[in-house]
């Protein structure tokens, strides 16, 4: 029987404020920790370029920190898979919740790349 894995779980940017959400998610992977130069963007998109080489459509980006590092992040993996499965939090909730968009919600017309 084929078992398929969990999807992994990117974190775009860890810092201690962040770890109460997130500390019973299997397969997490941070793509950035602490302080970033937010405007190293060529520096931080080769980073997480490298990082998100051998990601899957099915997995996660958890939206976190920098909005400039969060865009790179979004970025790569939509570009990869023409999907994006986000993890956002709701802080009224205080949990994070799971959305996911296609290139086709999106609007954008597929373009060969």
């Amino acid at each position: 029987m084929n078992q398929t894995s969990a999807p992994t779980v990117f974190m775009v940017n860890c810092q201690e404020q962040h770890l109460n959400g997130v500390r019973n998610i299997k397969n997490l992977v941070k793509l950035s920790e602490g302080k970033v130069n937010a405007f190293s963007t060529s520096k931080i998109a080769e980073d997480f370029k490298r990082k998100l080489e051998d990601s899957k459509p099915a997995d996660i980006i958890l939206l976190s920190g920098y909005v400039s590092l969060n865009v790179i992040a979004t970025s790569i993996i939509v570009l990869k898979h023409d999907r994006l499965n986000l993890m956002i939090f709701d802080a009224r909730k205080r949990e994070y919740s799971h959305r996911t968009l296609t290139i086709a919600e999106l609007g954008v017309d597929y373009v060969d790349r």
